[in-house]
């Protein structure tokens, strides 16, 4: 996946939503996506504001949030892992039975 600064991202859409120029015209002299540049002067629309955050704010936050690991040693690390196996196979669990449950009541009806 590529990422864009927020500061191109304003100006994209602020040659297409202030100045109207086309998304087609601007998508070609940036050499970017047209479905990408049609999402940003969505969400610009809809919020100006919207790309006035930190750049790719998603990503930095999952980077900041996989650090966390980073001074943990082999065996908490292994307890972690364990710890989420758990979890998963609850989360697993949960859903086949939640299936289970839809196809019972559809064959009910």
């Amino acid at each position: 996946m590529k990422l864009y600064s927020n500061d191109l991202k304003k100006t994209v859409c602020h040659r297409i939503c202030d100045d109207k120029e086309k998304i087609s015209d601007v998508s070609k002299e940036l050499n970017l996506p047209v479905k990408t540049v049609e999402k940003w002067v969505t969400l610009y629309r809809k919020d100006p504001t919207s790309f006035n955050g930190i750049d790719n704010y998603e990503f930095a936050k999952r980077k900041i949030h996989a650090a966390r690991y980073n001074d943990l040693d082999k065996k908490s690390l292994i307890a972690e892992l364990k710890r989420k196996d758990s979890r998963i196979e609850y989360l697993e669990s949960v859903i086949v039975s939640k299936d289970y449950q839809i196809k019972t009541m559809e064959k009910k009806s």
